[in-house]
């Protein structure tokens, strides 16, 4: 019996939550094994709506998410 494929996920970091990341988050929901896994803006209310939709990690600079070393592997 042949055993399934293990899906990989798409773990996605994120630096700066404009208008081209608000249009492409929800068209990349629609992919199975799309997770976003962090998040980095200066705008502490995107930040937070991105904590509670996808359960991202989020800081409020690009510096915070690159010396995060639970991010350099992919979370």
């Amino acid at each position: 019996m042949e055993s399934q494929p293990t899906k990989k996920r798409l773990k996605l970091g994120i630096v700066g939550i404009g208008v081209g990341a608000s249009e492409i988050l929800p068209q990349m929901e629609k992919i199975p094994e799309f997770e976003l896994v962090a998040a980095a803006d200066i705008n502490p209310r995107v930040l937070a709506t991105l904590r509670e939709r996808y359960g991202a990690k989020t800081y409020d600079s690009i510096e915070k998410l690159c010396a995060d070393p639970r991010q350099a592997r992919g979370g």
